[in-house]
């Protein structure tokens, strides 16, 4: 999982927003994003509700997602992360070793930092998974390539979840039964995920609140 910057344009005033909340660290206004994708680029988590000047851990902390994962997910499985999730420490959340924390054990134990570069190497190669969903993503729909006009809040988190759902994922779908074969693939790529992502996600957090102060 990681995040991503949606650009969009100021939004209006007639929306009641406050313009600095979603200006983002890169000099953009935008919309957070909070993407999870399998092994195969397929997009099973996304999250768009939360204001660009939001970072990634404080954005995931309100999905509900989080709250899921804390609830119900037992100990045998995790999330492959990047070093911004790093002050989550419950077992379920994975990321690299800093390099902080590398420069140490390379002072004090050798052994270890050699272990350490090596499941940094191997974690980061297969976490880049995400990278490539969001690189996919962004190249496949051109509407992502320039700032999106705000002048609705729930149009541009509607866009992009329709995009991803509906027309990413199927074409990633029919990528692989023709790559491999249904057959092969033993099984129907949608089936493995019969749940459909939310159409609009600020329902989730208020799903989220409502549940997380009980």
């Amino acid at each position: 999982g990681d995040g991503l910057l949606i650009r969009a344009t100021k939004p209006y005033k007639k929306l009641g927003l406050c313009a600095k909340d979603y200006w983002n660290r890169k000099s953009t206004y935008g919309l957070v994003v909070q993407g999870f994708c399998d092994a195969w680029c397929r997009f099973v988590f996304l999250d768009c509700s939360h204001a660009g000047a939001t970072n990634d851990i404080s954005a995931y902390y309100k999905t509900m997602l989080y709250y899921v994962t804390n609830k119900y997910v037992g100990d045998d499985f995790c999330f492959a992360l990047d070093e911004a999730y790093a002050s989550i420490d419950d077992g379920k959340h994975l990321y690299p070793f800093s390099n902080g924390q590398l420069q140490n054990a390379k002072k004090k134990d050798p052994e270890m930092y050699k272990q350490m570069r090596a499941f940094n190497q191997i974690f980061c190669s297969q976490r880049i998974t995400i990278e490539r969903a969001f690189g996919q993503f962004i190249r496949k729909f051109g509407i992502f390539w320039a700032p999106i006009t705000f002048s609705n809040l729930e149009r541009i988190p509607l866009l992009i979840t329709a995009c991803a759902h509906l027309v990413y994922n199927l074409c990633v779908d029919n990528f692989l039964v023709n790559k491999f074969g249904r057959d092969e693939l033993n099984t129907n790529p949608r089936e493995e995920y019969p749940y459909p992502l939310p159409l609009l996600p600020s329902v989730d957090n208020r799903y989220y609140e409502k549940n997380h102060q009980k």
